[in-house]
């Protein structure tokens, strides 16, 4: 049985699903009478979860809210804080991120083209990393993109859009939990 998300649940529905279809086989070829199926519940009894969310802005909040990371006082690097924005703004996820490099954009066309099989961007190998992700910059994305363009040293090839070690900067930026972060800017203004 392919169980997705690591959840138990999902386990014992399937493998509920499983031994109820044998049992109502059993019963079609005359081995058990139909009623003796054990499968057979009432839902109301099955154990339930209630899904916990994750707290949300309205889309009139999304300023106020950039405006709070830029100015929140954690003492993050400059370089987090525009990570932390442009995931925000691009809806990529932390680990593709973190690996952009200013190869993968183009100012004039207007694009960032990240390779499929760049870490981060949940391909499946051999069957849809050849798919570039691409999207779209914004005028947001690009007054963000030339900001963190003053903090980076570009190399050939080998250049890192959000770097936190300027000391090493052929290492992707070092994901310092961006999650966290945005929580915390979220808990701090008592966000839900």
């Amino acid at each position: 049985i392919k169980i997705r998300g690591n959840s138990h649940y999902e386990l014992e529905r399937k493998c509920r699903s499983l031994l109820n279809r044998t049992f109502e086989i059993a019963g079609e070829m005359g081995w058990m009478d139909e009623y003796q199926n054990p499968v057979i519940t009432k839902k109301a009894l099955l154990p339930t979860v209630q899904p916990k969310h994750h707290p949300k802005l309205s889309w009139d909040e999304i300023p106020q809210f950039l405006e709070k990371i830029e100015h929140f006082s954690w003492g993050s690097p400059p370089t987090q804080v525009l990570c932390t924005k442009f995931i925000l703004l691009t809806a990529l996820r932390a680990g593709a991120a973190a690996r952009l490099k200013w190869s993968d954009i183009d100012f004039n066309e207007e694009l960032i083209t990240i390779s499929g099989s760049t870490s981060g961007l949940k391909r499946v190998k051999g069957k849809t990393d050849h798919i570039p992700h691409k999207v779209p910059i914004t005028k947001e994305i690009k007054t963000l993109l030339l900001t963190a363009k003053k903090y980076s040293i570009e190399l050939p090839g080998k250049s890192f859009v959000f770097i936190l070690n300027l000391y090493n900067p052929l290492s992707p930026f070092k994901l310092i939990s961006l999650k966290d972060s945005i929580l915390s800017v979220l808990k701090n203004n008592n966000v839900e």
